[in-house]
């Protein structure tokens, strides 16, 4: 088969080769020299006069330069192989005359000569222009090269940037400026610094990495956390570098980011709905288990406190009469639990009006404000000015108001006797934020992901039954919202709440 297709190839090779019109003109231009070379002999063939004869052969005397324009315009076209072709065709005209024509015995090695000559000439001009054509082709070959390069670099979809032998950075392509500098930043802000020593580099801890790569060890870096980039966020990137050698020794690297931080944050995202799934597939199964128990106990508790304060009126020992009170108000405790049972378990269809926020943090805080001044707890509001209003149940949204005011004052009073609550409200761009500061104790970091928990309360031993902020997370997350909390122990703890705004078609309606 392959070697069928080469006859193919030098069948058409040869075709081509006598269809090339060049061929037939430094055939005619062969012809033109033969004929000047053989003018006196046509002359004397011919009988012409002397005086038109003397005009030949001073034509004649140019045949030698003439034969050069053959052979050099073959050397152009053809290079060696047409050099070779027109000097034995000058042979061959040149041999006749010597031979048989010219009575000098020395006819036959001038022509040879000559033909060496013009041959060696046209073998020069044909090396030469090889050697120009092969640099030129190496030239091209090498810019093609560098724009292929160029055009992978700049249109890259991932940030490369390309190192000297120290480390100095020598070029960025326009992903790095575009996506990971976010156009806060330009080549130049780059160029001529040391990578290793580079803040980012340094505070994602990679400088040692980069030390290496300039010693030859290729790395490949996944999910590195950058805390400060150059535009002063945090992010993520997956790095990469690779050396360059030369000779055995490193001249460079190639380092390649990246940026996967809308990943790492999908993710994150998707852990927290999977763990607030978690906690609302629980609190719905407590919730049921509640609702029982609460139904349960509500009857006998009823009666301990009905008999106790019956036994309480008829007693007339001092004594008797403080178990019978320390009986009634444990029953009223054990009551209340109940209560707050049945409303963590309760399910009722919410009655949302288009409300301001504010209005109803206040009311919250008035409600609470003689415990809070007794406490000595300073409460300092900074209310948004023209907040927009939303959907809320009002009754609910103040339960949670009141639970973390509540929260915020147990915690104040346990740490400080005294202290500060600071409650803001902020809007967003689809949501109004609510946050409560206060300067507590805190929240150990092993409990932070448990507070929401049903039941899980660090207060049990002074009151607490854990499903206060259990109920305010359902509330909340019933109305399509939000609740957190962040905190450092001992530098207190801030709960923040997100309220969906209303939709414009709710707006309309309201």
């Amino acid at each position: 088969m392959s070697n069928a297709i080469m006859k193919m190839a030098n069948i058409r090779h040869h075709r081509a080769l006598w269809r090339n019109p060049h061929l037939w003109y430094i055939t005619a231009i062969m012809i033109a020299c033969s004929i000047f070379y053989y003018v006196d002999v046509i002359i004397e063939l011919m009988g012409w006069p002397k005086p038109l004869g003397g005009i030949l052969y001073t034509v004649h005397d140019l045949h030698r330069v003439l034969f050069f324009i053959p052979v050099l315009y073959a050397a152009y076209i053809f290079r060696l192989r047409g050099v070779i072709v027109t000097a034995l065709i000058s042979l061959l005209v040149f041999l006749p005359r010597a031979m048989f024509i010219s009575p000098y015995p020395e006819s036959l090695l001038r022509p040879i000569v000559f033909v060496i000559l013009i041959g060696g000439v046209g073998i020069l001009l044909s090396k030469l222009l090889d050697n120009i054509t092969e640099r030129k082709q190496a030239e091209e070959a090498l810019q093609q090269s560098e724009e292929k390069y160029r055009g992978i670099f700049d249109k890259a979809p991932v940030s490369i940037i390309l190192l000297d032998k120290d480390g100095q950075m020598v070029d960025v392509n326009p992903c790095l400026i575009t996506n990971i500098a976010k156009a806060k930043a330009t080549k130049k802000d780059y160029l001529g610094k040391n990578l290793a020593t580079h803040f980012c580099m340094v505070n994602a801890g990679l400088s040692e990495t980069i030390a290496r790569l300039l010693e030859g060890e290729p790395f490949d870096a996944k999910d590195v956390y950058f805390p400060i980039t150059t535009t002063g966020t945090d992010d993520y990137f997956n790095v990469k570098g690779v050396p360059l050698f030369k000779e055995g020794k490193v001249i460079g690297a190639i380092v390649i980011e990246e940026d996967i931080t809308e990943r790492k944050q999908a993710e994150e995202r998707e852990k927290q709905l999977q763990q607030e799934l978690n906690l609302a597939s629980r609190l719905a199964s407590i919730g049921e288990l509640a609702a029982g128990v609460a139904h349960e106990l509500n009857n006998p508790l009823t009666g301990i406190m009905g008999f106790s304060e019956r036994l309480l009126r008829k007693t007339r020992g001092e004594r008797s009469k403080r178990d019978l009170a320390r009986i009634h108000d444990e029953a009223q405790r054990a009551a209340k639990v109940v209560e707050n049972l049945r409303t963590f378990a309760r399910r009722y269809e919410t009655r949302k009006q288009y409300l301001d926020i504010d209005d109803i943090l206040q009311k919250a805080v008035e409600l609470r404000a003689y415990e809070l001044k007794t406490s000595n707890i300073e409460v300092v509001t900074e209310l948004a000015t023209n907040l927009p209003k939303t959907m809320v149940d009002f009754q609910q949204i103040q339960q949670v108001f009141l639970n973390i005011i509540l929260n915020a004052e147990q915690t104040i009073t346990e740490a400080n006797r005294g202290g500060k609550l600071i409650i803001k409200t902020q809007p967003m761009k689809d949501c109004i934020r609510i946050s409560f500061t206060d300067d507590g104790s805190g929240i150990p970091a092993e409990h932070l992901d448990k507070v929401f928990d049903p039941f899980f309360t660090t207060r049990g031993e002074k009151g607490g039954t854990g499903l206060g902020l259990s109920i305010c997370h359902g509330i909340v997350t019933g109305h399509g919202g939000t609740i957190y909390a962040e905190s450092k122990p001992g530098k207190g703890t801030t709960f923040f709440v997100k309220l969906p705004l209303a939709t414009k078609e709710i707006d309309k309606d309201k």
